[in-house]
């Protein structure tokens, strides 16, 4: 319980840029279904979208949660959560590197942005299902790359799945 709600642990993979403001073009497996007020582009995927392999795409994973910020993510309730942070995580660029999961805080000076990170409350890691309908456990200490390849849907690149 936070404030007094029920909160969702899990997120969808925005890719690399989980802020899915209307307008930008996701690269994560989860996207704002066209129509919607916040709707963004592409709007809707289908499975020939998912260009780096469904077993290589992260399309949910468990997210980290700071309980210090509730204003602006993590603010809704399960059963309505918002068009942010509320339901999309993702490898955002941090500087020359990537964003990759981190474990539950309490900071309520953290900028918004970095509360769109997955991660959890278990001490080592995540768990996160990728489109092949595995389940695997990401660690925290994962490489940036690696982790930011498994999030981004079309980038090409190639990664050991054994290294997350």
């Amino acid at each position: 319980m936070i404030s007094g709600q029920a909160k969702s642990d899990y997120a969808g993979n925005g890719g690399t840029n989980p802020e899915t403001r209307p307008g930008t073009n996701c690269t994560g497996a989860v996207v704002v279904s066209r129509g919607s007020d916040k709707g963004t582009q592409p709007g809707v995927l289908i499975l020939a979208d998912i260009r780096d392999g469904l077993s290589n795409t992260l399309f949910v994973g468990e997210k980290i949660v700071n309980l210090g910020k509730t204003c602006c993510v993590d603010n809704e309730s399960w059963a309505g959560p918002g068009l942010d942070g509320d339901i999309i995580r993702g490898s955002k660029a941090n500087g020359t590197s990537w964003w990759t999961p981190a474990q539950d805080f309490i900071d309520p000076t953290v900028p918004d942005d970095e509360n769109y990170r997955f991660g959890s409350k278990h001490p080592a890691g995540m768990n996160a299902a990728f489109g092949d309908g595995s389940v695997r456990f990401v660690r925290y200490s994962v490489d940036p790359v690696v982790f930011m390849r498994a999030c981004h849907r079309m980038d090409g690149g190639v990664y050991n799945l054994n290294d997350l």
